[in-house]
């Protein structure tokens, strides 16, 4: 199990390294898109290995850890990103079922980012576009359940905190 799990993650970062540009500029709109990207492929490689993977390392606790750990860290990710590339993964991202453990944590991350999520929402049509063309059916929310999520998500930024802390 701890072999499978080292080899997932030495294949994300592997991966990740090799899409990354030779000499970004720190904060640079270039590096911060390839930061996006970057998250945008974790979070495909992550449910496209939930797919091959077997029932019992699904239910390990070590993967379940570390699957949390890494959709935390996209999250938070995205949170401390404010550009258009970042938005729309947000945006993107209400079509996948990410499961119960890390929900609440993306729900707060479209609280905090509402106004600009709104925007986003006005513009898109079809929220699981993305989601039924890079991830793994099973993963993909109907298009009526993306919307209905993010909008519930927007709609709590008027009246309340999130439902689980950030940071």
């Amino acid at each position: 199990m701890r072999v499978l799990i080292h080899a997932l993650v030495s294949f994300a970062f592997f991966a990740t390294a090799a899409w990354a540009d030779a000499d970004p500029q720190a904060g640079s709109k270039a590096a911060l898109n390839g930061l996006v990207d970057n998250y945008r492929s974790t979070v495909v490689q992550l449910f496209d290995f939930e797919v091959k993977a077997t029932e019992i390392v699904l239910q390990d606790n070590s993967y379940l850890n570390y699957r949390d750990q890494v959709l935390t860290t996209v999250f938070l990710g995205l949170d401390n990103l404010n550009t258009t590339a970042a938005n729309q993964l947000i945006v993107d991202l209400s079509a996948v079922y990410v499961g119960e453990s890390v929900g609440p944590l993306y729900s707060c991350v479209i609280q905090r980012r509402a106004k600009a999520l709104s925007l986003h929402l006005q513009k898109t049509t079809r929220l699981n576009d993305w989601c039924s063309k890079n991830v793994p059916n099973k993963f993909c929310l109907k298009n009526d359940e993306a919307k209905l999520r993010l909008r519930t998500g927007i709609e709590k930024s008027k009246n309340a905190e999130c439902d689980a802390p950030l940071y």
